[in-house]
């Protein structure tokens, strides 16, 4: 056996340096192979499969050319742009008639209570104005209130041979809503966007959306019966103390992420200067009753008065409390605003700097049409 001399092994790692031969080889082989591939391409072989490759890419482009509207639905939609999806496939649960045609929202599954009463009360206010049926893919309404539509009408109305309306900002008025029929005529319709302003609904259908979200009996009930536990405790057996509501939001919102979108939370000055201003408004010795989420924040914030904390009862329960309150003291928020407009409170304040100015949370927002006008701003 050739024993191997030092230029064979020189390498790092004791790695053999390829021999001479091997080098020639593969100089040789190069060339061959370009040879054969040249010559391989003239023959009508070659021809014949050159072709089939450019038909393919050809067809190719052409599948992706007609299918780029599907492709788009999974691109933001911009500020109530009007796109048309025709699939090839619709999902079986897609809605389609030819007598009637729907409205609907496609929205996440976990969005919170007030931006899904937001939702539906928007949504059915532009349904009625368009001679349109809503239809909503969530049951969580159908839970808690007597709504018009049955539950079998929470279904998903597809994207697809539908008109889409999308809306960016959060919480603004758009008046093209009124004017649907004439943007997309003889078509089902899904819209996506908060729609989180009153003017959707309020006042034309005021009454229509509070008997909607008149709450459930069992909620009712138990609503009623912690009121009344809370007088019992405060020696108010004749019932004729007023009461005031008062809704703190924290949890979420305080983080960094939530801050820095917009995001605020009242300190607790605010609910001091908003007892203080009941007082000149005649409020005098109520009953303070506290809906929130940060137990321990507000029970270290809020002192010195007359005060009961509603602990674990859940959203619904502590919203139709809210609702009962002869006065309302309110955080941020959408939930918070659906205690103050299905309330018949004599006074109702919320918190003023909300959204934070300059964020881009506020510049989403229109604070004249998120809250009421009559409704007192503090801070």
């Amino acid at each position: 056996m050739r024993s191997r001399s030092k230029l064979d092994t020189d390498l790092p790692g004791g790695r053999s340096r390829p021999s001479q031969a091997r080098i020639a080889m593969k100089a040789t082989t190069r060339p061959q192979m370009i040879l054969f591939l040249r010559r391989f391409l003239a023959s009508p072989k070659g021809r014949w499969l050159l072709l089939a490759a450019g038909a393919g890419l050809f067809f190719g482009c052409l599948v992706v050319i007609s299918n780029i509207e599907n492709i788009v639905r999974t691109v933001r939609l911009p500020e109530w742009n009007i796109y048309r999806f025709d699939c090839l496939s619709p999902p079986k649960r897609s809605l389609s008639s030819k007598e009637t045609l729907y409205i609907s929202h496609n929205f996440h599954p976990k969005v919170g209570l007030g931006n899904l009463m937001f939702i539906y009360a928007s949504l059915w206010a532009i349904a009625k104005r368009s001679a349109l049926k809503p239809t909503i893919n969530h049951t969580k309404l159908h839970d808690a209130f007597r709504i018009d539509l049955p539950a079998e009408s929470f279904f998903y109305l597809s994207d697809c041979n539908n008109y889409v309306l999308g809306m960016e900002e959060c919480c603004m008025y758009d008046q093209r809503t009124e004017h649907i029929p004439q943007l997309a005529p003889g078509q089902n319709i899904s819209l996506w966007g908060y729609l989180q302003s009153w003017r959707y609904f309020h006042p034309e259908f005021e009454n229509d959306i509070r008997r909607q979200f008149t709450f459930k009996d069992e909620i009712n009930r138990r609503a009623e019966e912690l009121i009344q536990g809370f007088r019992s405790k405060s020696g108010d057996k004749l019932e004729g103390r007023p009461t005031v509501g008062i809704h703190i939001r924290r949890g979420d919102v305080t983080e960094e992420a939530s801050y820095q979108f917009g995001h605020t939370v009242p300190p607790r000055e605010y609910f001091a200067h908003a007892m203080d201003h009941l007082k000149t408004k005649g409020v005098i010795d109520p009953i303070y009753i506290v809906c929130t989420n940060d137990v321990e924040w507000s029970r270290q914030n809020l002192v010195g008065f007359d005060i009961h904390f509603v602990e674990h009862e859940g959203p619904y329960v502590d919203l139709a409390i809210l609702v009962k309150m002869d006065h309302l003291i309110l955080t941020t928020g959408t939930y918070t605003f659906f205690a103050g407009y299905l309330s018949s409170a004599r006074n109702v304040i919320y918190y003023k700097n909300y959204p934070r100015p300059g964020s881009d949370f506020a510049k989403q927002t229109d604070l004249k049409s998120f809250w009421l006008p009559e409704w007192i701003a503090m801070e």
